[in-house]
């Protein structure tokens, strides 16, 4: 399986940007095998380590028509930090290997909303 990861914020408003995506909300990837596997997972990675700290099952979400796949994801579970994500493909009981990894992207610490005086 051959997959190209891209981690997005929904707030990002350009890809090109030149800073780097922080709490991302979405992952994207084609996977040339999705007519035959049966769900992906998705893990988190510190820069240069071979295991994730952290994984995801995102099931089998459908393909557009080039073969792209989109998953709303949560980051707020990770630990605050940098990271990297790589995705592989599961049919039945075989799992492929993990992708190249993604862009980098920050767990950051998110500001307060919602504010009440009373």
């Amino acid at each position: 399986m051959r997959a190209w990861i891209v981690v997005a914020g929904m707030a990002l408003a350009s890809v090109a940007s030149a800073q780097s995506v922080q709490n991302p909300s979405l992952v994207s990837f084609v996977c040339e095998d999705h007519a035959v596997d049966d769900g992906h997972e998705l893990g988190f990675f510190l820069a240069g380590a071979p295991e994730p700290v952290q994984s995801v099952q995102l099931g089998d979400p459908p393909a557009d028509a080039t073969g792209r796949v989109v998953a709303v994801i949560d980051s707020r579970p990770l630990a605050l930090g940098a990271y990297t994500a790589k995705v592989r493909a599961a049919s039945g009981a075989l799992v492929s290997e993990w992708s190249d990894p993604s862009n980098p992207f920050e767990r950051i610490l998110r500001r307060p909303t919602g504010l009440q005086v009373q």
